[in-house]
């Protein structure tokens, strides 16, 4: 039995091992898709980010003219 248990013992960190390198890789793998997705994001949000600026200026003008308005 003591010969059984030490086996297992011996035998688990080795599967965990792998499956930690197997895992290892995935993330490397994921992060460097990511990466990827994050750098063609960056792109396209710097076009949407001008367009958003240019519409909350044009909200923000709209609100001066309509405080404006109202205290008149």
């Amino acid at each position: 039995g003591m010969v059984a248990c030490g086996q297992k013992e011996e035998a688990a960190p080795a599967e965990e091992q792998t499956a930690v390198e197997q895992a290892a890789e995935v993330v490397e793998e994921a992060a460097t898709e990511a990466t990827e997705t994050v750098e063609q994001a960056a792109e396209a949000t710097t076009e949407a980010a001008a367009e958003a600026a240019d519409a909350v200026k044009e909200a923000a003008a709209d609100m001066k003219e309509a405080a404006t308005t109202d205290k008149q």
